[in-house]
């Protein structure tokens, strides 16, 4: 049995992880609230950093302000409460914005763009000693005026377990629903690749890039340098190609699985609750790359920040310098939710400035600005094409001329890189971006022609085109992520269509008659080309078809066929099961 003092002791510490756990679940309510925001995109493994950072703030946070709550339990629930919020909640755009402030006040003044050390130090101890001022004050004041709080404290405690036990039912249930799709893996191709001969294979994906005939009709734009440059080199050019579907994931996966989601749609379409996650799973389990490993290929990923492309695990090299969280020596890629929460609390601020003893990194965090990565991702793939050809398979996502406008036409940054027409009109912002990324292309293009002797693949082709809503003033921001995720897409007109649907589409095949790849190269169909022309699969080529979100992205699952809208015909062998609308 425990003596006295050993139960007084248990009883402390049962108090203190009491304390702890209400600081927590005032930590949690914006976190959550974010997660449910955006459930479509998330997943329960998104929820494991943050909670390891919330319970390690609200440990700490509960040892600062633990002697306050022994003496008010409603001012140490408030001042603590407060405290996490700003610790755990945009405290890295508030230490940004305090930044000016801190360089005239601090001794350890630095002429940096960012915040020092030192100079993140003081502003914290400031904050904390003067929340702890002032709840001493509030103390001793409502002592002296013996005014009785357990009330309201007990008000307080009910008001932040219920919304805590809320929410969390909320996040339980959805992670119920979509749970399968957490594991998601795509069908395998079933074709044997005959492999006497591995030419380089380049899968590069340019974001919202459109066709010509978008360019020009909507943004009177003439990209016929690049697309004569193209021609010049071996390319065969569709000037008014369309993706399949409307949006990044599924159409780089249906590109990956050279397949349409018919799988996916039959498997998950009636869920309750949809997320994205298939989609990744399918880009990072793709069932071409498997194909091509099997057949004793390499495989290299030049990936973004993006869900799609941040992870691959069937890499042998995977170059995405983003989200890179280390924890002894081993390096983590860090979802965006994820990401957004960790450099966003004092916890990142310190992990981001690193531990290493010697050459091992205890903790670290790497992440670049996005103008940087499109930098770097350039230089890597002109590298890798500099190098001697065969085996090798490459996938590169490069975010651009996809938002923001990082670049002007020469290449020099933008001094008005936002979704608007600010500086210059936004449709000019994008095209500068195109002709950018055009003259980045050349040279790569140009060294992977010359390295592999015009023997190598090159799949280059855009995902998905502009934002036509962006592109004409008519929504902003996240006013688009609004009308997006509950928006019949059917209602769009036959312009806007063709603007979001419309893409570059450019293919050198060596091996391949331009006729061939006129009739049989498009979005879904161009690995099964490959594979029938280098590797005699005898794949069969699917029917053209495309597919809009009836009812939004928030059900990720449900389409409906718009190919008629596209074409100006029906094709009836397009793929019409119960969840195709």
């Amino acid at each position: 049995m425990m003596d006295n003092f050993s139960k007084l002791k248990f009883k402390k510490n049962l108090y203190y992880f009491w304390y702890c756990l209400i600081l927590f679940a005032i930590s949690s309510f914006p976190l959550i609230s974010n997660w449910l925001s955006n459930r479509y995109q998330v997943t329960a493994a998104d929820l494991v950093l943050p909670i390891i950072l919330n319970s390690i703030t609200a440990l700490v946070v509960g040892a600062i302000f633990w002697r306050q709550y022994k003496q008010n339990n409603l001012i140490g629930v408030l001042t603590g409460g407060f405290t996490i919020l700003f610790l755990t909640h945009q405290f890295a755009n508030r230490l940004n914005a305090a930044g000016t402030l801190i360089k005239t006040i601090t001794p350890f003044a630095s002429y940096s763009t960012g915040v020092s050390f030192f100079q993140y130090l003081f502003f914290l101890i400031l904050v904390i000693a003067i929340i702890m001022y002032f709840s001493h004050r509030l103390i001793a004041y409502f002592r002296n005026q013996k005014w009785e709080l357990v009330i309201w404290y007990r008000s307080v405690i009910i008001t932040v377990i219920t919304i805590f036990i809320v929410q969390s039912m909320l996040v339980i249930k959805i992670v119920i629903a979509e749970w399968a799709q957490f594991s998601y893996r795509p069908p395998t191709l079933s074709a044997n690749l005959n492999t006497t001969n591995k030419p380089d294979i380049y899968y590069i994906v340019l974001d919202r890039y459109a066709n010509q005939n978008v360019l020009k009709t909507q943004f009177n734009f003439d990209n016929g340098d690049f697309l004569n440059y193209l021609d010049k080199n071996g390319f065969t050019v569709n000037n008014d190609a369309h993706s399949n579907y409307p949006f990044t994931t599924m159409s780089i996966s249906s590109t990956m699985n050279a397949n349409y989601q018919s799988d996916i749609v039959q498997k998950f379409g009636g869920a309750s609750e949809q997320t994205l996650e298939p989609f990744h799973d399918s880009i990072r389990y793709s069932s071409v790359i498997q194909s091509l490993k099997s057949a004793g290929y390499k495989f290299i990923q030049l990936g973004s920040w993006y869900e799609a492309s941040n992870q691959a695990p069937l890499a042998d090299q995977n170059h995405q310098p983003d989200g890179q969280l280390i924890i002894l020596n081993h390096t983590f890629t860090l979802n965006d939710f994820a990401k957004n929460h960790l450099t966003n609390s004092w916890i990142g601020q310190i992990v981001s400035r690193g531990l290493n003893i010697g050459h091992f990194s205890v903790l670290g965090y790497s992440q670049i600005s996005e103008a940087d990565a499109t930098l770097y991702k350039i230089q890597h793939l002109k590298d890798f094409a500099s190098q001697s050809a065969g085996g090798r398979v490459i996938f590169a996502h490069f975010l651009i001329p996809h938002e923001p406008y990082l670049f002007n036409a020469d290449g020099s940054y933008s001094t008005n890189p936002t979704s608007d027409s600010v500086g210059k009109p936004i449709k000019t912002k994008y095209t500068d971006q195109i002709k950018f990324i055009n003259s980045q292309m050349k040279t790569v293009i140009d060294q992977i022609n010359k390295s592999s002797s015009n023997q190598a693949i090159i799949v280059l082709q855009a995902d998905e085109g502009a934002y036509p809503m962006q592109m004409n003033g008519q929504l902003n921001g996240q006013a688009i992520e609004e009308e997006l995720s509950a928006s019949d897409m059917r209602n769009w007109s036959d312009a806007d269509l063709q603007m979001k649907y419309g893409v570059l589409a450019a293919y050198h095949i060596p091996k391949a008659s331009a006729a061939q790849i006129q009739t049989s190269a498009d979005s879904v169909n161009v690995f099964r080309l490959i594979f029938n022309t280098y590797f005699d699969a005898k794949m069969d080529y699917l029917p053209k078809c495309y597919y809009a979100y009836p009812n939004g992205r928030a059900q990720s699952f449900v389409f409906a066929d718009i190919t008629k809208r596209l074409t100006g015909s029906d094709n009836s062998s397009c793929p019409t099961n119960s969840n195709f609308k």
